[in-house]
């Protein structure tokens, strides 16, 4: 859409905010990747109290890393853009502060997919990418001619929020899963965890 309303030198500011934002997603696909066994150990064997414990950790090391990684890129932005693209690329600086963010949102949205495995929840999927696009086109129809590039990544800053936390809330049976996802935010099983130890 941004190629359709604005300059092809607009889509490559906006190519290069989006690749510097996926030049560290291995790490927390990583992270996904060496939680996932435990968590689905734990789920088939019914220990529900730690299976949950368990996923709140995976969400509060995913959310934390990519706000750390977040505010660093929101410093160091230009910096960085200059260092791997140079001057001419600079106008990516602000869409890049706004896109880092939505990182955080999409990893929550790969986490997901354990707790959808376990819950046996695979057909809201289709629901969560079909609000998301929704939701995106619509936001990217408004917000590209008016803020550009910026519009853009407002936009899919939005989406992710919509189909990682808003869409499973429409839901009865993902309700909850928003509620971990926030429970996870606040650090709620450190807090049990401590709880426990003080006993």
């Amino acid at each position: 859409m941004i190629g359709s309303m604005m300059s092809d030198y607009d889509v490559g500011l906006y190519t290069t905010a989006t690749a510097i934002c996926g030049m560290w997603l291995f790490v927390p696909n990583a992270i996904i990747n060496s939680f996932r066994p435990k968590i689905l150990e734990l789920k088939k064997a019914g220990n529900e109290e730690h299976y949950k414990r368990r996923l709140e950790q995976l969400y509060s090391f995913i959310i934390w890393l990519c706000i750390f990684v977040s505010i660093a890129v929101c410093v160091l932005g230009s910096f960085v853009i200059r260092i791997l693209y140079g001057d001419a690329y600079i106008g990516a600086a602000s869409a890049l502060r706004i896109a880092i963010w939505y990182e955080t949102f999409a990893m929550i949205g790969t986490a997901r997919g354990i707790w959808i495995l376990c819950e046996d929840k695979n057909k809201y999927v289709k629901y969560y990418l079909g609000i998301g696009t929704v939701v995106n086109l619509a936001l990217n129809y408004v917000m590209i001619p008016v803020w550009g590039i910026n519009g853009a990544a407002i936009a899919t800053l939005i989406t992710q929020i919509v189909t990682s936390l808003i869409a499973p809330v429409m839901f009865r049976e993902t309700r909850c899963h928003t509620l971990i996802v926030l429970r996870a935010f606040v650090g709620s099983w450190f807090f049990a965890n401590r709880r426990e130890k003080n006993k």
